[in-house]
């Protein structure tokens, strides 16, 4: 069975051993180095091969950020998987592209769904797939794969697609989020909605 090979930095010693032992119960996953320290992870990222980094961000510690930058840099094929107690960060973290972003503590949950993701773009057998958005009493199919990004405004959701088309719709961004968080989108303000791990462009 093919395993992505995981890289974590984790600034918290007690947070590290439980991810670590997180990633160890991933059957999909194969753990190569975990430190809480950015150093020894960017010395060791020359020097191994692997599929993800799994990053920790903090408000004492944004190195996360910095290997982030690295990575997109200089590897960037790597997936790049962000960990943080604060939701704050998110937009932030967005810049970097990440396959997903998970607050603490960790949904064991999302985080397979996050991987089955990872591994079906890179072993090629990602399945198109459609919703079904509802407005004014009609039901709409929508191909995940182009949806842009999806914005609150005032009583309307407006799902934008990337051929620039806006769909308008009555329902929320909490059942949207729901609909599609297993397909790698996450909510990164109050009044958006964005696929992870796609370079789309989104308005600021």
């Amino acid at each position: 069975m093919n395993k992505l090979k995981v890289m974590i930095l984790e600034s918290d010693i007690s947070d590290l051993y439980r991810l670590v032992n997180l990633v160890n119960s991933i059957s999909e996953l194969e753990l190569v180095f975990a430190t809480t320290r950015a150093e020894e992870l960017l010395k060791e990222i020359n020097t191994n091969k692997f599929d993800i980094a799994i990053l920790d961000l903090s408000i004492s510690n944004t190195y996360g950020f910095e290997v982030a930058e690295f990575l997109t840099i200089n590897y960037p094929n790597v997936k790049i998987i962000f960990i943080s107690s604060y939701i704050e960060f998110g937009i932030r973290a967005y810049k970097y592209y990440p396959e997903d972003y998970l607050v603490k503590p960790i949904n064991v949950f999302r985080l397979n769904q996050t991987v089955k993701r990872i591994m079906s773009h890179a072993f090629n057998f990602y399945k198109s797939k459609k919703i079904v958005i509802k407005n004014k009493g009609l039901s709409k199919f929508i191909d995940i794969e182009d949806i842009n990004y999806i914005e609150k405004k005032k009583d309307n959701t407006k799902i934008h697609l990337v051929n620039e088309e806006i769909i308008d719709s009555k329902e929320s961004l909490n059942d949207l989020e729901i609909k599609l968080q297993s397909y790698g989108f996450f909510r990164i303000h109050q009044s958006y909605i964005v696929p992870v791990g796609r370079r789309q462009a989104m308005l600021r």
